[in-house]
């Protein structure tokens, strides 16, 4: 799979190009494969269900052959309402990302998960070099060669 980064900026919509720039700064400073990188993706399709609502960006990582969603992120174009964050979760219920944020072009708001609850982060995480997925965990896909 690869990720196209448009070099036309200025002819994409507002939230394309928030996309679009974030795609190369996951893919370039915080390492993650463009291989595991979803856009534009019905969550019916990762989740074998008739949902058709999309998620903008899903990041997702491998370990053990498993594939698992690892980051789910929302673009904005501007800063968001508190309904882009109720949508943000709503697609996390069934997807369940151990991370979750809205991007929008002057900001981001991340949080991380944790056994009590949902965490602030500063920033976005970086591609995790070991992830620990177990064959309980709630793993999309096998990969396959």
């Amino acid at each position: 799979m690869e990720i196209t980064v448009s070099l036309s900026l200025n002819k994409l919509r507002p939230e394309e190009v928030v996309r679009q720039k974030l795609l190369r700064y996951l893919t370039e400073e915080l390492r993650f494969p463009a291989s595991l990188i979803s856009t534009e993706i019905a969550i019916g399709t990762l989740k074998r269900n008739s949902s058709n609502r999309r998620v903008d960006i899903l990041c997702s990582v491998v370990d053990n052959d498993l594939i698992a969603p690892f980051l789910l992120i929302e673009c904005k174009a501007r800063k968001p309402t508190q309904k882009a964050f109720y949508q943000l979760a709503g697609y996390n219920t069934e997807i369940q990302a151990p991370y979750i944020a809205v991007v929008w072009e002057s900001g981001m708001y991340c949080m991380k998960a944790t056994p009590s609850g949902w965490q602030d982060c500063s920033k976005l995480p970086k591609y995790p070099s070991r992830m620990g997925v177990s064959k309980n965990s709630n793993c999309i896909y096998t990969q396959t060669s």
